[in-house]
């Protein structure tokens, strides 16, 4: 681990390599343009760093996975894109001049790729590679970051349970729009685990049994309250998540090891700050998380991080060897834990009084509830303030028959109640030959039976960049209406809709446009 010494010193020299746009390029080309950036250069010795200390642990965490075995991409969206140890390069990419330090060839691509835009694998050039975002922002230089280091680990984990994991045993996304984030009761008992979980991790002990079995008794008293579909959805996200989330644990854990045990990397050397220290990231930073309080969707879901993360480190200090398991069979983290120790039928409502009584259930869940009816207030709220954005109120009524949910953003949707919802960030439908779609633009959508069932669509957009064709005639902000027939198109900034037969109102003032299709 004495190579830790050194390693950003190496990072400031990195020579001014540079890339050119891909137009004519191929994998095996290099590019001779301008030079690298100083937030690339950094980023690219970080992912260095990453490499080295993936080599050094990664065995130790994970047997038969490293980071040196994964594609990686790190970009800034909407300028460039850097790629390491693909083993065939898509031929947009292009081989950077020269040599980095502590990696091996790099390829580069510049301009704007929607294949980019956020943190989690993707499959490029037919092979899984973690994908990972860096900001233009000033970077702290004078010691490794373990928070992107361990970004890295965790995206880079995605990749390998998309190569090697059982298919779909982690996609449940969806299901959280249709999870009953108002349920006190579950709510209550998730927050119970929580705690128990907390206080099963905290030490390096080993972990008590009985205690071990009051927190499954708790798992069964939840898949009575939620349901199975509902359990898994939080099961799968413990799998998805939860298992990359203790990679960073681990990852803190061993290089705190690699760093003490390393001669002249004490607390006084500069170059095992990062690595020793970490002031920025704590692997006790990641058991805090145990104890926040679940109180939507949103938060159900980061829930399942912290859950898994645990779960994994109680199979970990039991000696259980459950990791190809996870990965290859239909088993969730608790159902193995379960194995390692059996609750038997006759002792789990015993198991569940004790812990009511020992953590204080009532009185959690009368919080719990206090809490829910300020939430139920908060998105009525939020509903509000939606309905008074300035620009022009664009109002669609979908046809009658199925509309495909196309791409959502699962963790910026807003239940508002059971009739509406708000998504935050991203939405793509589609229904017969129309299409409607918006991103970085919030929508608040009406529905039927239930989140899938999007039967109307409402969004602000701003009154300049709003352009409208009916029937491929322009169509001005005037008051009226008028029926088309075979096209109706909308775009402005960050949305869009194409369509056919249906009708186009614009109110007096010129503030609120209605179009309702027809199927």
């Amino acid at each position: 681990m004495a190579v830790f010494a050194g390693l950003l010193s190496l990072t400031a020299a990195m020579p001014r390599l540079s890339h050119a746009a891909p137009q004519a390029a191929s994998p095996g080309s290099s590019s001779p343009a301008t030079g690298l950036t100083a937030a690339d250069r950094l980023t690219l010795g970080r992912l260095g760093e990453a490499l080295v200390l993936s080599r050094a642990t990664a065995g130790k965490i994970w047997p038969g996975w490293g980071l040196e075995k994964t594609p990686i991409v790190v970009y800034e969206a909407g300028r460039v894109a850097y790629l390491v140890n693909h083993p065939a390069p898509p031929p947009d990419f292009t081989r950077l001049e020269g040599k980095l330090p502590l990696l091996g060839t790099v390829y580069a691509k510049s301009g704007r790729d929607p294949r980019f835009n956020a943190n989690t694998s993707i499959e490029l050039g037919g092979v899984s590679t973690a994908c990972i975002g860096f900001s233009t922002a000033p970077f702290e230089t004078e010691s490794p970051s373990l928070r992107f280091i361990a970004l890295v680990f965790h995206e880079a984990f995605h990749a390998y349970q998309a190569k090697v994991g059982k298919p779909g045993k982690g996609a449940v996304e969806a299901t959280f729009m249709r999870y009953p984030d108002l349920n006190a009761e579950n709510l209550a008992l998730a927050q119970l685990e929580q705690m128990i979980l907390f206080q099963l991790t905290r030490f390096d002990d080993v972990p008590d049994p009985e205690r071990i079995k009051g927190f499954l008794a708790v798992r069964q008293a939840r898949l009575k309250s939620l349901g199975a579909e509902f359990l898994r959805a939080d099961r799968g996200i413990e799998y998805q998540e939860g298992i990359p989330t203790y990679l960073e644990v681990r990852l803190l854990e061993e290089a705190r090891k690699s760093s003490a045990a390393t001669p002249g990397l004490g607390a006084e050397d500069p170059y095992a700050l990062g690595f020793g220290v970490a002031p920025e990231l704590k692997a006790g930073d990641y058991l805090l998380r145990l104890l926040r309080f679940s109180s939507d969707a949103g938060t159900a879901r980061s829930r399942a991080y912290s859950t898994g993360m645990a779960l994994a480190l109680l199979l970990d200090r039991l000696g259980v060897d459950w990791k190809g398991e996870a990965l290859t069979s239909d088993k969730y983290l608790d159902e193995i834990l379960s194995e390692a120790v059996p609750l038997p039928a006759g002792k789990a409502a015993a198991a569940l009084a004790a812990v009511k009584k020992d953590y204080r259930y009532e009185e959690t869940l009368r919080l719990v509830q206090e809490k829910l009816s300020r939430i139920s207030q908060d998105r009525k709220l939020a509903a509000d303030s939606f309905l008074r954005q300035p620009g022009v109120q664009v109002v669609l009524k979908l046809p009658e028959g199925p509309v495909e949910l196309r791409s959502f953003d699962p963790m910026n949707f807003q239940p508002i109640d059971a009739s509406r919802a708000i998504h935050r960030r991203m939405l793509s439908l589609g229904f017969g030959a129309g299409s409607f779609s918006a991103r970085d633009t919030p929508v608040m959508v009406s529905l039927g039976d239930g989140p899938f069932d999007i039967r109307g669509i409402t969004v602000f957009v701003p009154r300049e960049s709003l352009q409208m064709e009916a029937d491929f005639t322009p169509v001005r902000l005037e008051p009226g209406s008028r029926e088309f027939r075979s096209e109706v198109k909308l775009s402005a900034e960050g949305v869009m809709l194409q369509a056919a037969a249906g009708t186009l109102s614009i109110s007096p003032d010129g503030l609120r446009v209605d179009i309702a299709l027809k199927h």
